[in-house]
C-alpha cells in the first residue's frame, strides 16, 4: 500500500534467470481502469544467467486511488506482474508503519 500525498516513488525489484548478454527491460505501469499509465524500460548487459532490475514511478499525488499494476517485459516478453494499492490519505493511523516485504512477480 502506498498513500498518496505522504508517499513519493514506488520501487518494483524484480530478479530472473537468463542467457549472459544485452537485454531490454520493460515496465508498463497500468491505471486502476488497466489502461498504460507510464513505460519504464533500460537496456542491461547481463554477466552472467542472474540478473535483477527494477523500475521507479513517481507520485505526484494526483494519482487515480485504486489497484494498479506493473507488468514486466524481458526482451520483449512477458516476465510477470505485481499489484499494488494507491490509498488517498494519509497512514498516520497506522503506528508502528509496517516494513514491506519483497514479493516475486507472478507469472501468468
Amino acid at each position: 500500500m502506498f498513500y498518496l500525498g505522504q508517499d513519493h516513488k514506488i520501487i518494483v525489484y524484480f530478479e530472473w534467470e537468463g542467457p549472459p548478454g544485452p537485454h531490454k527491460f520493460e515496465g508498463i505501469w497500468k491505471n486502476t481502469d488497466g489502461k498504460v499509465a507510464l513505460i519504464s524500460d533500460f537496456q542491461y548487459v547481463a554477466p552472467g544467467k542472474q540478473f535483477s532490475g527494477y523500475w521507479t514511478m513517481l507520485l505526484s499525488g494526483s494519482e487515480a486511488p485504486g489497484l494498479w499494476t506493473l507488468e514486466a517485459h524481458i526482451d520483449g516478453e512477458y516476465a510477470g506482474e505485481l499489484s499494488f494499492q494507491l490509498i488517498a490519505g494519509s497512514s498516520a493511523a497506522l503506528s508502528p508503519a509496517p516494513t514491506p516485504l519483497r514479493q516475486p512477480l507472478a507469472n501468468r
